[in-house]
């Protein structure tokens, strides 16, 4: 049975929030379309939140996919 691992982390935005009526800031609802993606393609769940310029993600899958993900991070964030 493959071993799960969940990863928590927060970082800070480096995109200026654009002014819109959308339910859903532009720029993160493009890296949480991407991210879906991503995420099914190498097995993983999570959850994103968005605000005050912040995310809060949590990830988990197995412990493989993880680390795959976090060693491909940039730096800083």
């Amino acid at each position: 049975m493959p071993q799960l691992t969940r990863i928590i982390y927060t970082s800070r935005s480096t995109f200026k929030p654009t002014k819109s009526n959308a339910v859903i800031e532009p720029n993160v609802g493009r890296i949480l379309t991407q991210s879906r993606i991503n995420n099914q393609r190498n097995g993983l769940v999570g959850i994103l939140y968005f605000g005050d310029g912040c995310f809060f993600q949590c990830l988990e899958g197995e412990q493989s996919a993880v680390d795959r993900l976090y060693a491909h991070a940039p730096a800083g964030g």
